[in-house]
């Protein structure tokens, strides 16, 4: 069923379709990795507007953040600040927070974090902004490695183990999601310009 996915995503948002919806050769697949303490979803060939309005904010009481690596393709975030993802940036969002972006044929990763999973200087218990890590970035770079790691792990996995390794990995995970940026404000960039001046 080349529509099984969807039943998945809209769990977390709210899916339209493109105007015109181009099928990928290879089909659409997404694949869920369960890790204990997170998900690990392996996305490809799915397209469309992905939403998270006020509505399904109150609708669900997630609190976790939502690392995307395009692997292939671009991801394009509409709301709260345009942004543009090229395989190798990394965006962390909160789905605590309005968000809208658009896929588009490729194949993309996406981590699913619970708040409480990470240290409060990286996930603050208030809602975050959408940030991001740009592919020259090392820490950019680890995140790609580690997921494309993570979506090849056997499905036989043993539970425990998978979720000893996820402990292990709180820490590497923070450290990289640190590095992580928030966009620049108008008045960010009159202070630097003040500053460069």
């Amino acid at each position: 069923d080349p529509t099984g996915w969807q039943p998945l995503v809209t769990t977390l948002f709210d899916w339209q379709p493109f105007p015109v919806h181009r099928r990928v050769p290879d089909g659409e697949s997404l694949s869920v990795h369960h890790f204990g303490f997170f998900l690990v979803c392996h996305v490809t060939g799915v397209t469309g507007r992905f939403r998270r309005t006020p509505i399904r904010l109150n609708l669900d009481d997630l609190d976790h953040l939502v690392v995307t690596i395009p692997l292939q393709g671009s991801i394009a975030f509409c709301a709260p600040h345009p942004q543009r993802l090229r395989p190798g940036d990394v965006a962390v969002a909160d789905l605590r927070a309005e968000l809208v972006f658009s896929m588009g044929p490729g194949e993309a990763i996406h981590l699913i974090l619970p708040r409480m999973f990470l240290p409060a200087s990286v996930a603050p218990p208030g809602v975050a902004d959408l940030r991001l890590l740009r592919g020259e970035r090392l820490a950019a770079r680890f995140l790609v490695d580690l997921a494309q790691m993570l979506i090849r792990m056997p499905t036989y996995a043993d539970r425990a183990e998978a979720s000893g390794l996820a402990a292990v990995l709180r820490t590497p995970l923070a450290f990289c999601l640190s590095a992580a940026e928030g966009p620049e404000t108008a008045r960010e960039t009159l202070r630097r310009g003040r500053d460069i001046r």
